[in-house]
């Protein structure tokens, strides 16, 4: 269930920075990237909790 809602939570910051970076993909791929990271952060903690 969690995982849906990140989805669209990901989804939604994809399009925003599209909008943003005028799909600038030197911009972009470090936003996945960090988007990504705090996504296994949080993965991590779920699990530890």
């Amino acid at each position: 269930m969690g995982d849906n809602k990140n989805q669209k939570a990901l989804f939604l910051i994809k399009i925003s920075l599209k909008r943003l970076s005028g799909i600038n993909i030197h911009f972009y791929i470090p936003w996945i990237q960090l988007v990504s990271a705090t996504d296994l952060l949080f993965g991590i903690e779920g699990k530890l909790r």
